[in-house]
């Protein structure tokens, strides 16, 4: 059985307890061992890792958990822009003009559209926006940080 046969072996079929008595008896793979020392753990933190994980504890390395917070940071990072881009530039428009108190023919004149488009307009912003009425709408951008009061 090759090492890493064995390895998904011991993950499948033994208990923690299985993989603590045998633990001292099982060949370690050289290059696995050479490839976390390259990573910069130290044969003692892999001991250690080894030990807790054994014990039902979840280990992480500072290198890995720095790694994951980068990530949920960038995917949060991007979900806020999704957010933001929920609403169309044009529809943007429209919530600017409603939140600097313009009329819906107002808004129509301003932005060189018909009335019936600007109420098309607010009709996906209310849907996108979860919202029921202009104020709901422009409250909701402004926490969002698409519309800015001035």
């Amino acid at each position: 059985m090759s090492p890493s046969e064995g390895a998904r072996h011991r993950l499948q079929g033994r208990d923690a307890d299985d993989a603590r008595r045998q633990g001292g008896a099982r060949q370690r793979d050289p290059r696995r061992s050479e490839r976390l020392s390259r990573e910069g753990l130290l044969d003692e933190e892999i001991a250690d890792a080894v030990r807790m994980a054994a014990g039902g504890e979840t280990v992480l390395s500072p290198q890995l958990a720095k790694s994951m917070l980068e990530e949920v940071r960038r995917l949060d990072e991007r979900a806020r822009n999704d957010e933001e881009r929920m609403v169309t530039k044009r529809e943007e428009e429209v919530l600017q003009l409603i939140a600097d108190g313009c009329s819906t023919p107002e808004v129509a004149e301003r932005l060189y559209i018909s009335q019936k488009t600007v109420k098309n307009h607010l009709a996906s912003i209310y849907q996108k926006l979860d919202a029921r009425d202009r104020t709901q709408a422009v409250l909701q951008a402004v926490r969002m940080g698409i519309v800015h009061l001035d």
